[in-house]
């Protein structure tokens, strides 16, 4: 179990509320649990802190990124610990930290898209 010692009741909360944000994909519930849930598991109230205006949406953004590491196939997924967790999601203290990583690779990944499509209407305008 991750951080303090939390009742059954209050893990089962803070999973429910992980898969809820991973629309029930058992791989990304899995990726958020070693990342979002591992890090709020440490707060004294990690519930409150997963519901609340500011870090329900960052939430949502990182279950956004990491879709897109799947389904995009990022390399970071395969480096792993000896758990089998990925040592990205475990570098992580806050969950401010995780979301300013998700926004960096999805900045990254839109600006690669960007130039992908670029060059193609570049393309299409040679033809």
């Amino acid at each position: 179990m991750y951080g303090k010692r939390h009742s059954i009741a209050t893990v089962h909360e803070v999973k429910a509320l992980i898969a809820h944000h991973a629309d029930l994909e058992t791989e990304i519930v899995e990726l958020l649990w070693h990342s979002v849930g591992r890090v709020v598991l440490k707060l004294s109230n990690p519930v409150v802190v997963m519901v609340g205006p500011h870090t329900r949406p960052q939430i949502g953004h990182i279950a956004d990124w990491l879709k897109a590491s799947v389904v995009n196939a990022a390399p970071w997924l395969d480096k792993k610990d000896d758990k089998g967790r990925p040592k990205k999601l475990l570098k992580f203290g806050t969950v401010d930290a995780i979301f300013h990583e998700a926004e960096k690779a999805m900045r990254r990944q839109n600006r690669a898209a960007l130039r992908f499509a670029e060059g193609s209407l570049m393309l299409a305008v040679e033809l």
